[in-house]
């Protein structure tokens, strides 16, 4: 009777002691990733049965797609079994690093089926890289046109750029183009990174004409100067 009870004890108190590494590349922005997960069940530990990879918990920038795979009915002890989870990173993700929880679930025991259930939870940091353009605009102009010089100092693809709906193109990192427009007093040019993310930049042009005002008013003060020298001049 005591070994029973002490095998029943023993039963209810054993741990899954199973180990899960995990293997995810940097992600862009569109990009589908693969979150590649090697379960190993130590020589020492029990049997582990009817074992599921599940993606539990994600940063709003991943979108689970396979978000549960199925491993070998029981993993033995000593044995190794892999298993692949995937997400869709979103178009807006901003460059970082960003939280992801998988978890590891079944059964642990010599019973058929595993006597106890399990649980292991394991959060992992994905770093997303995103190719950025970083246009500078600049403009010289006469007085019917403009000429606008857009330049990419930045390490992604300007995309769909336009200058006041004229096509500019595509332009490259370290590449700048130009175009020619009607002289007015803004513009606005609008263009994608490579990932779809969509971008506008207004700029206003300062006209440098005389003030007609100002020129009076500084001829009338020249106008005082000159009279208060004569007045001065005459009491002398």
């Amino acid at each position: 009777m005591k070994v029973f009870l002490f095998l029943i004890l023993f039963l209810c108190f054993q741990e899954a002691q199973p180990e899960m590494t995990v293997d995810v590349g940097t992600v862009e922005p569109n990009q589908v990733s693969r979150i590649r997960v090697t379960v190993s069940n130590p020589a020492t530990a029990e049997l582990l049965w009817d074992n599921i990879l599940r993606i539990e918990e994600a940063h709003p920038y991943f979108v689970p797609i396979k978000k549960e795979y199925t491993l070998s009915h029981e993993i033995r002890p000593g044995q190794t079994d892999i298993g692949e989870l995937t997400f869709q990173v979103v178009r807006e993700a901003e460059a970082g690093e960003y939280p992801l929880t998988i978890s590891l679930g079944g059964g642990v025991g010599s019973c058929h089926e595993g006597c106890v259930p399990y649980f292991i939870e394991k959060e992992i940091l994905i770093k997303i890289v995103r190719n950025e353009p970083e246009i500078s605009i600049s403009h010289t102009g006469s007085e019917n046109q403009i000429k606008i010089t857009i330049k990419n100092a930045g390490s992604g693809t300007a995309q769909n750029v336009t200058c006041n709906g004229e096509v500019v193109g595509t332009v490259k990192p370290g590449e700048a183009k130009e175009i020619t427009i009607d002289r007015k007093s803004s513009f606005t040019v609008e263009y994608e990174d490579e990932y779809g993310k969509k971008f506008t930049e207004s700029y206003r042009i300062s006209e440098s004409k005389p003030d007609g005002d100002s020129a009076v008013q500084s001829g009338l003060v020249l106008v005082g100067i000159l009279f208060a020298y004569l007045f001065k001049r005459s009491r002398n």
